[in-house]
């Protein structure tokens, strides 16, 4: 069973929803698949009614909120013991709260029975080093050099880097969202929210050259038609990859640095909270420190303005 590969029916259809919502393969697996592998594990090791099952036809029907009350508290002792970390545990948990969540949406199951399960509280936050313009530069210097299709791949980053979106909505952008006239940008964001944004004069520059170079196919309903949605993301995870490689900056994570780049120099240009959270389409505002990032230096440099003598 330990080394069994998880092809559960249900688990299959939660990651074919996960796959069309623009997850990569790499989350799917490492996020999903491997946490419920180990959930299912659980059950069927501390469970008499799961004893016997195999992971691939274990009755998910008769998992109960207080079978993963138990995986919980389960989990929280590891943390205690030192097996994993709060994080590690949270995120085990919220996974396994989203495999549900999803299975009851789409009318798999009959209950969330993870829905009142709180999750495991942990600090989220972990420093990003951002890359600042001088950076920047060089790294649109590589994907000029570099890249296959230069045009497409700068607007793409830029959108990341200058609107905040992630990959996947750069991804599935389309041709209706753009207003050139009166420079806005409509979002159906990730979460399921939307948005009606502004468009930097520099994202405008950068359509009208990429309009010139491309062209707009007839009928296409994307701007970047040149590729499938997924097929592009992963495209511009790696491309992502290698420029800063070639530079020689680490850059930690994929594409969603440029995000947090976006909203921390926001933040640096002194916008004003609120529409700080609506420039960033954070909802919460517990999420949104989460994309702040500042060197020692910054902070030194915030705090010695603070002083009065």
């Amino acid at each position: 069973m330990t080394d069994q590969l998880l092809n559960h029916p249900l688990v299959s259809f939660f990651v074919a929803d996960k796959r069309r919502n623009g997850t990569s393969e790499q989350s799917i697996k490492n996020n999903y698949v491997l946490k419920l592998r180990a959930f299912f594990g659980w059950l069927i090791k501390v469970y008499p009614c799961f004893e016997g099952s195999l992971l691939n036809n274990l009755l998910v029907a008769s998992i109960t909120k207080e079978h993963i009350q138990d995986y919980k508290s389960f989990l929280l002792r590891q943390v205690r013991s030192g097996e994993i970390s709060p994080i590690g545990a949270k995120r085990s948990l919220q996974f396994i709260r989203t495999f549900f969540r999803v299975l009851y949406q789409k009318k798999r199951i009959r209950n969330d029975v993870a829905e009142f399960v709180t999750n495991i509280q942990a600090d989220n936050y972990k420093y990003r080093t951002i890359p600042d313009d001088e950076l920047l530069q060089e790294f649109f210097a590589a994907v000029d050099q570099y890249a296959v299709n230069p045009h497409l791949e700068r607007l793409a980053f830029l959108l990341m880097l200058n609107v905040g979106l992630r990959a996947s909505e750069v991804a599935k952008l389309g041709w209706r969202d753009i207003n050139l006239s009166t420079k806005t940008i409509a979002i159906n964001d990730t979460k399921g929210g939307n948005a009606l944004l502004p468009l930097p004069d520099v994202i405008i520059n950068h359509f009208l050259a990429f309009i010139e170079k491309e062209g707009r196919q007839t009928g296409s309903i994307r701007v970047f038609s040149q590729m499938k949605p997924s097929s592009l993301k992963t495209h511009l995870y790696q491309m992502f990859k290698i420029y800063w490689l070639v530079i020689g900056f680490d850059a930690e994570g994929g594409t969603h640095l440029l995000r947090h780049a976006y909203v921390t120099r926001l933040a640096k240009a002194r916008c004003a909270p609120g529409l700080l959270m609506f420039l960033s389409r954070h909802e919460s505002s517990h999420s949104l420190p989460l994309y702040l990032h500042a060197s020692q230096e910054e902070l030194k440099s915030d705090i010695n303005r603070v002083g009065i003598y």
